[in-house]
């Protein structure tokens, strides 16, 4: 499950960049579009809008996930940093 949402969390965010871009630089190397530009530009703004609606949404359900689920909240423990942590860089360098 977990993966399934990291998925959607990357895809969405990785969409989210190339159409900030696309909306931010609309005309690569200076070039003229033909007719139909304010129409692609509207798609490229619709397209951004729903990939940050998935992101939030996707998000929440991760959140939710880690609050809710036995799985989540055991797997939220266990990432969490502990002494350990601290301690086996140095016996490493030693």
């Amino acid at each position: 499950m977990s993966r399934l949402q990291h998925a959607v969390l990357a895809l969405s965010f990785l969409l989210l960049v190339v159409t900030g871009f696309m909306l931010r630089y609309p005309r690569p190397g200076g070039g003229r579009h033909p007719f139909g530009e304010q129409q692609r530009f509207r798609r490229r703004g619709l397209l951004h809008r729903l990939a940050g609606v998935v992101l939030i949404a996707a998000g929440l359900w991760h959140m939710s996930y880690l609050l809710f689920t036995r799985e989540g909240r055991h797997l939220f423990r266990d990432l969490l940093p502990a002494w350990r942590d601290v301690v086996d860089p140095w016996k490493v360098l030693r």
